[in-house]
């Protein structure tokens, strides 16, 4: 886990230019060191979220701190980790706010429960590495969209988001490629007439059943 500011920095510039190559359980790793880095520096961080583009779509990586259920998101912070190879023009702050970066670069977003709290935290790290402000966005995070599209759940809290990032990842592991692993935990949460976190606390269980991806 990252120390101090500098430290930091070069742990994301390092994770930049490595994140395709780690696995899921290596991905969930990293995404905890960094939560507990960003909870010393920064007192109101509830959870950081990373998505990678490694596969054939987006796969975000969500960790939490305790009690973030219980306190609304009103600071966030996304920003396209730096990679050293050559990639397309940055696009649009703007268009940070679904995840989708096009150049294919990691997205990390901080959360935080005090408005305005990420604000000095990012100009000190746009400065810290070097980097555009075209290639941070603030405060498009507030509202947590659907999970990953899903039509049965509305993903309210971090601790929710934390929960069904942890089950998809659990699903990576075993082989399946995100749209599998989607449908495969969709697939779980409808046999047992429960939410898509439901279907992850299922998923997450001592002795959960075995998922199967459905049938096109």
């Amino acid at each position: 886990m990252p120390q101090t500011p500098d430290q930091a920095g070069q742990w994301l510039r390092a994770l930049g230019r490595g994140a395709t190559d780690l696995d899921p359980e290596q991905l969930t790793g990293a995404v905890q060191d960094l939560l507990a880095f960003a909870g010393l520096a920064v007192p109101s961080c509830l959870g950081v979220s990373l998505t990678v583009h490694g596969h054939a779509q987006p796969v975000t990586f969500t960790a939490v701190l305790p009690g973030a259920q219980q306190v609304p998101v009103r600071s966030s912070m996304a920003l396209q980790l730096p990679q050293p190879t050559p990639t397309p023009a940055s696009v649009d702050s703007a268009d940070l706010g679904d995840l989708s970066d096009p150049t294919g670069r990691p997205v990390l977003v901080l959360y935080a429960g005090q408005a305005a709290a990420l604000h000095r935290p990012a100009a000190e790290l746009l400065a810290l590495l070097g980097l555009p402000a075209s290639q941070l966005s603030l405060d498009n995070h507030l509202q947590l969209p659907d999970h990953h599209g899903a039509a049965n759940v509305l993903t309210d809290s971090l601790a929710e988001l934390s929960t069904v990032d942890h089950a998809l990842g659990v699903l990576l592991d075993r082989g399946l490629i995100p749209s599998q692993a989607r449908d495969a935990l969709d697939a779980l949460a409808n046999a047992a007439d429960v939410s898509l976190l439901g279907g992850a606390q299922i998923l997450l269980s001592p002795s959960p059943p075995p998922p199967t991806c459905p049938r096109p």
